[in-house]
């Protein structure tokens, strides 16, 4: 994007929310995709039994870990990470919402059925950044959701104003369904 288009994405993005939302059939997903490599990772999917080990990557952000934990004990949320296996901590986080997400972004709740799910928020600790770990999560989630479910399609929401958001979605398939626009 040139100048002109950032300086035109920073004026509007003042005065209107605008976001995407996109879907990937995994009927046509192929799990193909090479990984980067990164040694000293373990791929683990988290329940409510693990939410000390996300301290660490939330760095004791109280607010942050209050809705991790109600997550994790809702059964409403799937959590994959990444855990550094030298230091046995987790650094990176990727969630999906199984059933019903209030998005601020589209001011709407939206509803899946038993073979959707959202993909959500992910996190990467300041110290792991650049490492690949946000790319490999998309393509080892995706891969997991396909051969351990009968899931057979995830949406995804990006906001429009931060469009370095939507090459990796794009690269694995992912198409855009609806546009919507608030004004602030």
């Amino acid at each position: 994007m040139g100048l002109l288009g950032k300086i035109f994405h920073r004026f509007l993005s003042q005065y209107i929310e605008c976001a995407k939302m996109y879907r990937l059939d995994l009927n046509n997903y192929s799990a193909n995709f090479k990984l980067k490599e990164i040694n000293n990772f373990l791929f683990k999917i988290l329940d409510k039994n693990d939410i000390d080990k996300l301290i660490y990557l939330y760095q004791n952000n109280h607010n942050k870990l209050k809705i991790v934990k109600d997550r994790l004990n809702s059964g409403n949320y799937l959590c994959f990470s990444y855990m550094d296996t030298e230091n046995n901590v987790i650094v990176h986080s990727r969630w999906i919402c199984k059933r019903e997400y209030y998005s601020d972004v589209l001011r709407k709740k939206l509803q899946f059925k038993q073979n959707q799910v959202l993909t959500l928020d992910s996190w990467t600790h300041p110290n792991y950044r650049g490492l690949g770990l946000h790319r490999n999560m998309n393509i080892m989630m995706l891969n997991w959701i396909k051969q351990n479910t009968n899931i057979k399609q995830v949406y995804m929401i990006i906001k429009i104003f931060n469009p370095h958001l939507k090459k990796i979605p794009l690269k694995l398939g992912y198409k855009p369904i609806k546009t919507y626009l608030h004004l602030k």
